[in-house]
């Protein structure tokens, strides 16, 4: 719902089966979204007002932690589609924001795409995957490396200089200490 009320994307562009829906369940969760957005005419323009208009706790949370490591120069790894209407909210609060965000893996759902391009961000990898629940970071062990200990490695003085770069994916600014946020984490230091 959140995605639509920031973007204005058609539901049949938006919405997904999640973990495997069928087509019945997804033309119900439609229809419940749907319900939820004609009554409160979330304002795209207005991030709080889409998120208390058809947004929860939990994607307010995850925002909030999305902000709290850009303010600490802590990347946060992005994962699933929950945590990417987060870094929606997040980036639509704080521009700067989107400096720190990493989408680990690009999901099948419909709305990744309209994701990424309103994050002007690219996916660290495409798996076909339908989870979020930090499986694209785990996933994307590479090296014996997980995503978030290599920006934390790369980033870290004994690795070399305090600017991390992936030719063609994505850059990021020096972190602190080199550690790294999941979007998931209660807490930076959890991590």
């Amino acid at each position: 719902a959140m995605l639509h009320g920031f973007t204005g994307a058609d539901l049949d562009i938006v919405v997904g089966r999640g973990a495997g829906l069928s087509d019945e369940g997804l033309k119900l969760k439609k229809d419940v979204i749907s319900k939820a957005i004609e009554p409160h005419k979330p304002n795209s323009s207005d991030p709080i007002d889409v998120l208390s208009k058809v947004g929860g706790f939990d994607i307010a949370a995850m925002a909030g932690t999305y902000i709290a490591c850009a303010a600490r120069r802590i990347p946060a790894v992005m994962d699933g589609f929950i945590s990417g209407v987060a870094a929606i909210l997040a980036y639509r609060l704080c521009p700067e924001v989107k400096n720190y965000i990493f989408p680990s893996h690009g999901s099948v759902e419909p709305g990744t795409k309209i994701m990424m391009d309103d994050l002007g961000r690219e996916p660290l990898m495409y798996m076909n995957l339908r989870l979020g629940e930090g499986t694209g970071a785990a996933l994307g062990e590479r090296g014996g490396l997980t995503p978030g200990e290599e920006v934390a490695q790369a980033a870290s003085p004994k690795h070399g200089p305090r600017f991390l770069s992936l030719p063609g994916i994505w850059e990021a600014p020096a972190v602190s200490d080199g550690k790294v946020a999941l979007a998931t984490a209660a807490h930076p230091d959890d991590v």
